[in-house]
């Protein structure tokens, strides 16, 4: 008894690859976007902790914001990884690292200036201008919870940008590595958007044009208007503090 086997011709071979390409096509975006998802959900879970911890080095420091930068020093990583693992060592721990960020830890390059490269501090930064000693483009000191007129409006944490430093005072500093190019800054065209945990606690996206209305519109913004937006002591109606 003879059995025939019906065998692929070539061209039938071609359209099942074909076929297997362009489903592969259609299928690759929905997995990156579903994977892009699941890393802004971890980095949220991430500031989530931070804004916990923060409320925990509050209530410890008679209510005043954790110190963020003084020359030469970034505190708050310091204190922070005591609450997190009970050790001063915040590279060793992965709350400190967003998984959307490409780039690991490692020794500053500045040849490639500042923005791109191994980063020398965590992933995420605080801001300088309420939590910060240095005169100058940053507050003049912290500030106490009692201080803070808007908690759900000012921003406390975020997605850092900068690889040689851990505070933020400038929207150039910030990065939108969240479905979008990890190393995008306002200069740029970024589709991406970029986490904030707020000083209540919340944590919230925002894409760069969002962040542009909320930082006034201006990259650098002038003296006065980060007086205005952070209360450098500013009397007026705006001021945030």
């Amino acid at each position: 008894m003879n059995i025939k086997y019906k065998v692929f011709t070539l061209v039938e071979l071609l359209i099942v690859i074909s076929i297997i390409a362009i489903l592969a096509s259609m299928l690759l975006p929905a997995l990156q976007k579903a994977r892009d998802k699941s890393r802004a959900i971890s980095c949220t879970s991430n500031l989530k902790q931070y804004g916990a911890v923060n409320s925990l080095y509050n209530s410890d420091n008679q209510e005043y914001l954790p110190l963020g930068k003084e020359p030469g020093k970034n505190p708050w990583i310091n204190n922070f990884s005591l609450y997190f693992n009970g050790k001063n060592q915040w590279d060793k721990s992965s709350i400190w690292r967003c998984p959307s960020e490409p780039a690991n830890f490692g020794a500053y390059d500045s040849s490639l200036g500042g923005l791109k490269g191994p980063f020398a501090f965590p992933h995420y930064s605080i801001n300088a201008h309420c939590t910060s000693t240095i005169a100058g483009y940053e507050a003049s000191g912290c500030k106490k919870l009692s201080q803070i007129k808007n908690p759900t409006k000012i921003m406390l944490f975020t997605d850092n940008l900068n690889r040689n430093n851990a505070t933020c005072p400038f929207i150039t500093w910030i990065a939108y590595r969240h479905g979008g190019d990890p190393y995008a800054t306002t200069s740029t065209t970024s589709q991406g958007k970029s986490n904030f945990c707020f000083i209540d606690g919340h944590v919230e996206p925002l894409n760069l044009q969002q962040t542009k209305q909320w930082w006034h519109g201006n990259q650098f913004a002038s003296y006065l208007q980060q007086q205005i937006l952070y209360g450098y002591k500013f009397d007026g109606t705006n001021c945030s503090f």
